[in-house]
């Protein structure tokens, strides 16, 4: 995979459309508890899943999660699932670590 020319640009796509449905209030962003737990998993290697009820910070901790790792050359992928969902019918389940708010 890591030789396919397709992945990047892909990959690079899905996180431009994420940043579409973002935009801070007052271009200020609220750096949070959940995000050091969420760094901590991925400085680990770890995946993460972030989840929770509409109004908590997950937009802004994804996004502090974005610039984190960017500035740190790591790659990652982030898709607003409820804007893909019927995208999604087949999903392969794989362990994950989840931050609930």
């Amino acid at each position: 995979l890591s030789k396919d020319d397709r992945i990047l640009p892909r990959i690079t796509e899905l996180n431009n459309e994420y940043n579409q449905f973002f935009s801070p209030i007052n271009g200020n962003l609220i750096e949070r508890e959940e995000f050091s737990k969420c760094k901590e998993l991925i400085e680990e290697g770890k995946s993460i899943i972030i989840h929770g009820k509409a109004g908590y910070g997950k937009s802004g901790i994804t996004q502090l999660i974005i610039q984190y790792c960017e500035q740190n050359t790591i790659p990652h992928i982030a898709i607003k699932l409820d804007k893909r969902s019927h995208n999604f019918r087949s999903v392969r389940c794989v362990k994950m670590d989840t931050v609930t708010f």
